[in-house]
């Protein structure tokens, strides 16, 4: 007959069993600093941080790297950022055609990003 200690010993037994085993996977030094950086990771609330920093990169560093094409690109007329990544992602048919409209030309795009900057510093 199982009685209300023989449960609490029972309990205690697998509690004990896993933290043994917890302390066994710490102690092995291949595993401790990925366990511990994984730990830290969400102590920190590691994914909302992770979400801002890809939000930042996305509101900050795309708009940057447009603008970078089309000034790198103004002496050369014959090439469009849509251009580009029509061939690069080897686009066809409405696909393409969207992603020609989407991009206007290079120097609309350096009009369009000096009105944005002057406007950021008044």
């Amino acid at each position: 007959m199982v009685t209300d200690s023989d449960a609490l010993d029972t309990e205690a037994g697998t509690s004990a069993g896993w933290r043994a085993k917890r302390d066994h996977i710490m102690a092995n030094r291949a595993l401790g600093v990925p366990v511990l950086t994984v730990r830290r990771f969400f102590a920190i609330s590691g994914t909302r941080k992770a979400s801002q920093i890809a939000f930042n990169l996305f509101i900050c560093v795309i708009p940057v790297a447009i603008m970078g094409f089309a000034l790198f690109s103004i002496g050369k007329r014959n090439i469009s950022l849509s251009q580009v990544m029509i061939e690069q992602f080897r686009l066809k048919g409405r696909t393409a055609d969207i992603i020609r409209s989407t991009f206007s030309s290079n120097r609309s795009i350096i009009k369009v990003a000096s009105f944005i900057t002057i406007a950021s510093f008044a």
